[in-house]
């Protein structure tokens, strides 16, 4: 992962295992800037997002934009279908 700060590479340093989330505190290596990540694993993404979150974003929050990437993933599959139905019609 890269830092935000200045695109150093960064390290982590201490790791959280939790419920539904990873929290990894991470340091660069260039700069020494440090920085919390969280992962989130959600079985119900088809996509397997891995969700990065600066410290300063609310876990509900993240949760809520996992929820969104979902619904916009699941529909934009299913736009996907309706358009090779259709280009399969018309180069029939």
């Amino acid at each position: 992962m890269k830092c935000p700060v200045c695109n150093g590479n960064t390290g982590v340093y201490n790791s959280r295992p939790e419920v539904d989330c990873v929290r990894r505190n991470r340091r660069c290596y260039d700069c020494g800037y440090k920085f919390r990540t969280v992962e989130i694993d959600f079985d119900m993404l088809d996509a397997g997002f891995l969700i990065h979150a600066h410290d300063t974003l609310d876990l509900t929050e993240v949760k809520e934009a996992v929820k969104l990437l979902n619904k916009c993933y699941k529909e934009a599959q299913e736009v996907g279908k309706q358009l090779n139905d259709f280009l399969e019609r018309v180069n029939k």
